[in-house]
C-alpha cells in the first residue's frame, strides 16, 4: 500500500473524533430537509467520509490560523486597530446553548477593527470553498449562495448578543479571498431558534424533502439508504422510539454529556452520553 494511501487509512480509522453530536448543531440548521436535519440529530447514519473528505475538513480547520494571522499582520503594519478573538474553548464567551442544552455551537472567533465595520465587535466566520462555489459566492452573495452558512452565522449572531459579522471566504483552487459584512436580524434568529426548538421536540421524522433518493439534495445525503430505501438506522438510544429530549424549555444542560437531558420511557431513566451510544436490549426502532 502507497504511503499516500496509508495516511488516509490512519485518518479514517482515528476514533477519537465521535460522529455523534450530543447536541443539534448551529452549522447544520440551516439546512432545507427538516428530515435531515432531525436524522442528524437522532444519530441515525453514520457518515461514510473517506480520508480525502476528512483532509479537506481538516484544511478547512487549518485555513482559520492562516486567516488571523494575515489579519494580525496587517493591523501590526498598518498600525490599525484590528483585534481578533479566535475561540472558542470550553465555556469561553464565544459558545452558546440553548432549549435545554440540545442546541448549541460556536462562532469561529470574534473581531473588531475592520475597515467595513465601525468600532464595534463582530462575529468571523471563516469558510473554505471549491472554485464553483467560491465564484457562485462571490457573484451571488452569501445569503443567495450560501443559505446554511448564512443562517449559522445569524443563528450564533442572534443568540451571542453580535449586531454585524464578517464572512471570510478563500478558494482552495488557487487562494482568492473574498469577505461579505453581514447584518444580524433579530426576525431570522428567531425563526431559526423555533425551528430547531420544532426539530428536537418531533415524536417522529418530519416529512421527506422528496420523494425520491435520485433527487439531487438527495443523492449527496448521509441518511438516503434509511430514508429512501429502508435501511435500518444505526443502533443506539436516539434512534429508538423509547428516547425523548427532555427540559427543552429550561436553560440547564447535562454536566454528564456536554448536550441535553435525554430520558427513557421505556426504563424510566436519565440516560448519560454513554448510554445514549449503546443502546439496550428494549431497543425499538423506528
Amino acid at each position: 500500500m502507497k504511503s499516500i494511501e496509508l495516511i488516509d487509512q490512519k485518518i479514517e480509522s482515528d476514533k477519537s473524533k465521535d460522529w455523534r453530536r450530543p447536541h443539534l448543531g448551529g452549522s447544520g440548521i440551516g439546512e432545507e430537509c427538516l428530515r435531515k436535519i432531525w436524522y442528524t440529530f437522532r444519530w441515525f447514519s453514520m457518515p461514510d467520509f473517506g480520508g480525502r473528505i476528512l483532509r479537506l475538513f481538516r484544511r478547512g480547520e487549518a485555513e482559520e490560523a492562516v486567516f488571523v494571522a494575515d489579519l494580525e499582520f496587517v493591523a501590526d503594519l498598518e498600525r490599525i486597530g484590528i483585534k481578533v478573538s479566535v475561540g472558542p474553548k470550553k465555556g469561553s464567551q464565544w459558545a452558546f446553548k440553548r432549549l435545554g442544552g440540545h442546541f448549541g455551537g460556536s462562532i469561529d472567533g470574534a473581531g473588531k477593527g475592520f475597515a467595513e465595520i465601525e468600532d464595534d465587535w463582530a462575529l468571523i466566520e471563516f469558510k473554505t470553498h471549491n472554485e464553483k462555489s467560491f465564484n457562485d459566492l462571490v457573484k451571488r452573495g452569501l445569503k443567495a449562495s450560501k443559505p446554511i452558512h448564512f443562517d449559522q452565522v445569524q443563528i450564533y449572531g442572534f443568540v451571542l448578543g453580535f449586531t454585524k459579522a464578517m464572512y471570510f471566504a478563500v478558494c482552495k483552487n488557487d487562494d482568492r479571498r473574498y469577505s461579505e459584512v453581514v447584518s444580524i436580524e433579530e426576525s431570522i434568529g428567531e425563526d431559526i431558534l423555533r425551528k430547531a426548538d420544532h426539530i428536537i421536540r418531533a415524536k417522529e421524522p418530519p416529512a421527506k424533502f422528496a420523494k425520491s433518493g435520485s433527487f439531487f439534495i438527495c443523492k449527496w445525503c448521509s441518511h438516503i439508504e434509511t430514508c429512501h430505501y429502508n435501511a435500518k438506522p444505526e443502533f443506539n438510544c436516539r434512534t429508538c422510539i423509547h428516547s425523548t429530549p427532555s427540559q427543552i424549555d429550561t436553560e440547564s444542560t447535562s454536566e454528564e454529556n456536554d448536550g441535553g437531558v435525554w430520558i427513557c420511557e421505556n426504563n424510566d431513566k436519565r440516560l448519560t452520553l454513554d448510554e445514549q451510544k449503546k443502546g439496550c436490549m428494549s431497543y425499538e426502532g423506528y
